[in-house]
């Protein structure tokens, strides 16, 4: 059971890391259009 809830949190953690470099990608994609619009 321990081990299963230390998989989990792993997971969620590697989840966690991806949608942030996502979201960083985004932004950086976005950031030089934002500012060029305004």
């Amino acid at each position: 059971m321990i081990k299963e809830e230390k998989k989990n949190k792993k997971l969620g953690l590697k989840r966690f890391a991806i949608f942030m470099i996502i979201v960083a990608f985004i932004i950086t994609a976005i950031a030089p259009i934002a500012s060029f619009i305004m």
